[in-house]
């Protein structure tokens, strides 16, 4: 099972960059940028659409080539195209496994859960408050720190039910804080957790 891809979801504003980072620097790891298209352009998106979609730079390679690895596959169906273009992008990388990071696809927990039924999801959690005050400073977040933090409760609870569906060896929560404190002691206890 540890050769699955892996999600690393969160509310915005929470360390899922941080974290992605540190994951990507990994020999056998490749975490390229976000991809909302993932959820956006399902069930039925095409290579075309997601190389044109407005978030195709964050992923860093040049669509040419993703072509060039993805057609000898014949992806059938939306979850192994997407499987197919990751699939390209850590090859590309010199890397055996692919790892998502998107904030926006943590409330889809379940939906990617039931396409990459070996995927894993490591869900990183920030208090709430450092949330809200962080998002203050964005202009696409709420300005209010009531509404931060009632999307902040929401979104969090919404990911705990489904990673409590999916059981602790699909799904492990990490604070920030934690990470933080001590990254070397998360980092060995994520990596055990993706095997």
């Amino acid at each position: 099972m540890g050769e699955g891809p892996f999600f690393i979801v969160g509310v915005g504003r929470s360390g899922t960059t941080l974290m992605r980072a540190m994951l990507d620097s990994h020999p056998r790891l490749a975490v390229p940028g976000e991809a909302p298209w993932v959820i956006e352009l399902a069930p039925d998106g095409t290579l075309d659409e997601v190389l044109a979609h407005w978030s195709w730079g964050r992923f860093g390679m040049d669509p040419e080539a993703i072509r060039a690895r993805v057609a000898p596959r014949e992806p059938s169906g939306w979850p192994d195209l997407v499987d197919a273009i990751f699939s390209a992008y850590a090859d590309a990388a010199g890397k055996a496994r692919w790892g998502q990071k998107t904030p926006t696809l943590l409330p889809h927990l379940g939906t990617l859960a039931e396409w990459f039924p070996t995927a894993r999801f490591i869900h990183i959690i920030r208090d709430g408050r450092e949330v809200a005050a962080s998002m203050k400073e964005q202009p696409w977040e709420p300005d209010s720190a009531t509404l931060a933090a009632a999307r902040w409760s929401g979104v969090i609870r919404t990911g705990r039910r489904t990673g409590a569906r999916l059981g602790s060896d699909r799904y492990v929560e990490v604070r920030l804080e934690d990470v933080i404190a001590d990254p070397e002691a998360e980092l060995r206890r994520l990596c055990a957790f993706l095997d």
